[in-house]
């Protein structure tokens, strides 16, 4: 009997035998087989590592689905982690992501990832995913004693240092992404 769980791997042996005489000898093995890892900074307890490991990194998303060759290897953990302790050396391992798991408001960068790793090595394999803020709204200037709206204009906003440049529509439409809460200064 043998069992491969997430953490290793478990297997019971029960042997009997009949011996000469009308007898019989029974064997009894239990056996557990598994890993430790360290990868960026991470211990975990794996299946047996025969060749290369690493460890999947979806931003700190819990239960997203992860796949190594199409075949689904697990969710990851509630800090957006999952062991592979099967990787192949030298050669193209292909791992993705369900990007049905992503909330909607998470921009993705890249669903699948090929890493080949050298032989008995850690790999970190990031998916970059990011939380996504949308602004919009309709901008009006003030021009004398009237307001009209700022459209069909191409506007600047500082952004940590670096300037946005963001157009705006009829009415004075516009939208921002990743925008925090506070006050900022537009230009022409």
């Amino acid at each position: 009997l043998q069992y491969n769980g997430p953490h290793g791997i478990y297997s019971a042996d029960v042997r009997t035998e009949r011996v000469a005489g009308g007898g019989s000898r029974e064997a009894y093995q239990l056996g557990i087989g598994g890993g430790i890892a360290y990868v960026a900074g991470t211990v975990a307890f794996l299946r047996p590592v025969t060749d290369s490991f690493g460890i999947v990194e979806v931003g700190k998303l819990p239960g997203v689905r992860v796949y190594h060759s199409a075949q689904e290897i697990g969710r990851t953990d509630a800090q957006g982690r999952i062991f592979l302790s099967n990787l192949g050396s030298y050669q193209a391992n292909r791992v993705a992501i369900d990007d049905r798991d992503i909330p909607i408001e998470y921009l993705i960068g890249e669903k699948e990832i090929n890493v080949s790793p050298p032989l008995r090595s850690g790999s970190l394999i990031r998916f970059e995913v990011s939380r996504m803020q949308a602004v919009t709204g309709h901008l009006r200037v003030k021009v004398g004693a009237q307001s009209r709206p700022a459209e069909y204009l191409d506007l600047s906003v500082t952004v940590n240092g670096k300037a946005e440049i963001f157009p705006t529509g009829k009415g004075g439409e516009f939208y921002l992404e990743n925008l925090k809460p506070g006050s900022y200064r537009v230009g022409f």
